[in-house]
């Protein structure tokens, strides 16, 4: 599934990617989902993965849903969430 992508955030430890929030469109709705290090059993990355497209779209459709907390944190400015 191709997502419609709004927005990324990424955190890094010394050069290697730590975290990944993604926003995306539902309609005129949005989505975010997040992976991590430890987020997953399976990672959806390592530390020496690259920040790329490929893998920002693999985040949007495997990653964990924000919490409501992770929302205010990453994406202040959304008013209108899907879920």
């Amino acid at each position: 599934m191709k997502y419609n992508i709004k927005e990324v955030h990424a955190a890094y430890d010394n050069g290697k990617i730590k975290s990944i929030a993604v926003l995306w469109a539902d309609g005129d709705m949005y989505r975010a989902t997040y992976a991590s290090l430890k987020s997953h059993h399976q990672p959806l990355f390592t530390k020496d993965t690259e920040l790329t497209s490929k893998l920002i779209e693999r985040i949007a459709g495997y990653g964990h849903y924000l919490t409501e907390l992770q929302k205010q944190k990453y994406f202040p400015h959304i008013k209108n969430w899907s879920r």
